[in-house]
């Protein structure tokens, strides 16, 4: 708790001393995709050209719709409080972000998870859909210190997560789960150039406390639905009826670095990290105290970023390039071997061109994007073999308008469409499960499915709203709707619906 009083008001003074408000980077979708880079390593911040900015959101957003993945709810309704600054006092430079999230779910089977991760093999789930509540404190932060001003700058990031998960029908789970990084790291500047490495250290734990209120769902094997199973991968499964706990370990370490050029008229952000994140996943013995290890799972990701960004008179343009790669695998302790594994490979590329000519308070900008993506597992024992392509094209427009009375508009809208390649699904008809039917088959129809997206996004910021602060209102909008289910499955439990709709609206405060 100290920590995070410590990093509040070190944020929220920001606004106390800030150079330029924090609206003027919120609404302008170029400067914002810098300042997520900026607010990701030492080289980045030090190349933040004000001394302090902070906003403070409070927001609601809504998920609802039958488009969507058996392990997702049909609806999700979220309340949350965000905080965000930089603020500078002599050598010293930090960053911070608090954000504070409550999540009610209704009807979500097949997943007791605390965290949400796809890749993850080893967890409880039941045919029984059901209301979650989900809570999560996110703290993000960065110090930098000047050892040699204008040269060589030392500091380190922390990224810490507490979430809990609970589910009031059985079977139920209370999920509490944490985790920790520590990212240092060490940059070196000389004229326009700054180059930046750095270590990466962290932990986790997350505890399952699975338990049944009715005696007759926990003992009776009369209720298909009611029955707990532990998925060890991506097919194979063992019913663990009873109250049950499940614990897992994680640690994590690896490297990263990254370089930035801040020229007069181009500038150049780009980053490479590499992250090895190793699981031990265990449960507690019958009639025990003691736990026992049921299976490690280890995951590699390699993630690659460039953005590029050119000022003229006219105009700004900007490119950003992203790759990554996740390969997983693990070793089934009960089993012996190595039965699962996970490969996952995208890309994306996004220009934007924005208009700046003069002092004009029309500003228009354009965007073209692409993304790509190809996903495979493999359940050996199983022999369960999941394998699919997405690309992705999207185009959008937006402007913003100043007005004489200081008050500024945002409109964005865009439209995306995905379509998938290259599918393979196989699973023998002596191998097949519930989980087959009521998960693997469902996701396979939703991840094959041709789909058309709408974004929406509408800003106001006045100064008018509450005195000496300048106030932002925002509305987003997402309407996905399915154009054409490429595949379906004979003996699916469940069947991807027709659309899905997601909203945000927020306040903010920029200081």
């Amino acid at each position: 708790m100290r920590v995070f009083f410590f990093i509040t008001l070190f944020v929220l003074s920001a606004g106390a001393f800030a150079q330029r408000p924090a609206d003027s980077l919120y609404l302008n979708p170029i400067a914002l995709r810098q300042f997520g880079y900026q607010t990701g390593n030492l080289a980045g911040l030090a190349s933040f050209k004000d001394s302090s900015t902070a906003a403070i959101e409070v927001g609601y957003g809504l998920t609802r719709g039958s488009f969507r993945k058996a392990q997702q709810p049909f609806m999700d309704q979220q309340a949350r409080l965000g905080i965000e600054g930089i603020n500078t006092f002599k050598r010293f430079r930090t960053w911070g972000r608090i954000k504070l999230t409550r999540n009610y779910q209704d009807s979500l089977a097949w997943s007791a998870k605390g965290t949400e991760d796809v890749e993850q093999p080893y967890y409880y789930g039941s045919i029984k859909p059901g209301p979650f509540q989900r809570t999560a404190y996110s703290l993000s932060g960065m110090l930098l210190y000047a050892l040699v001003p204008g040269k060589l700058n030392i500091g380190s990031g922390i990224d810490y997560d507490f979430k809990t998960s609970t589910r009031s029908v059985d079977p139920r789970p209370e999920v509490n789960a944490f985790s920790l990084k520590l990212r240092p790291q060490v940059t070196y500047q000389h004229a326009s150039h700054t180059w930046y490495a750095g270590g990466i250290w962290g932990y986790g734990d997350e505890q399952n406390i699975l338990t049944f209120k009715s005696i007759q769902y926990r003992l009776s094997p009369a209720f298909p639905d009611r029955i707990n199973y532990l998925i060890q991968g991506y097919g194979l499964i063992a019913i663990r009826q009873g109250n049950q706990e499940f614990h897992r370990r994680v640690r994590v370490y690896g490297g990263e670095a990254g370089y930035v050029y801040a020229g007069n008229r181009l500038e150049i952000m780009s980053s490479v990290r590499y992250e090895k994140r190793g699981e031990t996943n265990m449960i507690r013995l019958e009639r025990s105290t003691a736990t026992a290890d049921i299976g490690r799972f280890n995951t590699a990701r390699l993630d690659v970023q460039g953005l590029f960004t050119y000022h003229n008179d006219k105009s700004t343009q900007q490119l950003e390039l992203t790759a990554s790669n996740t390969a997983a695998s693990d070793f089934n302790v009960t089993k012996g071997g190595t039965n699962y594994y996970y490969d996952q490979t995208s890309a994306a590329a996004a220009y934007t061109l924005r208009f700046d000519k003069g002092a004009t308070s029309f500003k228009p900008d354009f965007g073209i994007s692409l993304a790509y993506s190809t996903t495979a597992h493999e359940d050996i024992i199983s022999a369960h073999q999941v394998s699919f392509t997405r690309f992705e094209p999207g185009i959008r427009a937006g402007f913003l308008n100043r007005f004489s009375s200081g008050d500024q508009v945002r409109v964005d809208a865009g439209g995306r469409f995905s379509w998938s390649s290259d599918n393979r699904l196989s699973v023998p008809a002596s191998q097949e499960t519930v989980f087959s039917r009521g998960v693997i088959y469902p996701d396979f129809a939703y991840n094959t499915s041709e789909f058309a997206a709408l974004d929406f996004n509408l800003s106001l910021v006045t100064a008018r709203l509450v005195p000496g602060l300048r106030t932002g209102l925002a509305w987003s909008g997402t309407y996905l709707t399915k154009w054409k289910q490429l595949k379906h499955v004979a003996g699916a439990m469940t069947n991807p619906g027709s659309d899905r709709f997601f909203s945000n609206i927020s306040i903010n405060l920029y200081f």
